[in-house]
C-alpha cells in the first residue's frame, strides 16, 4: 500500500514539538458506525476544538465551529 505523510515546515534546525500547534496539521475526526469522518482544523481553533470536546459538545457544534469564519468558540 502506496501512503504518505505532510507535515508543515518548520524553521531549519529546529525539532518538530508535540507542543507546538503550528507544527503539525489538525484534523477534527468522530467515528460513525465503521466510517470515519474527519475535517481540517484552522490551527487558530485547535485549542477551542479540545476545550469543547472535553466539555462534550455535541459534534454538530463543534463541526459549525470548525467551518464557520466565526472566531467565538461552542458553548
Amino acid at each position: 500500500e502506496n501512503s504518505s505523510v505532510e507535515y508543515p515546515r518548520i524553521k531549519e534546525g529546529t525539532r518538530r514539538s508535540p507542543n507546538k500547534i503550528n507544527h503539525w496539521y489538525w484534523k477534527y475526526c468522530r467515528r460513525i458506525k465503521s466510517k470515519i469522518e474527519c475535517i481540517g482544523c484552522p490551527r487558530k481553533k485547535v485549542r477551542a476544538v479540545e476545550q469543547a470536546i472535553a466539555k462534550n459538545i455535541p459534534h454538530q457544534e463543534i463541526y459549525k465551529f470548525i467551518v464557520a469564519d466565526e472566531p467565538a468558540p461552542p458553548t
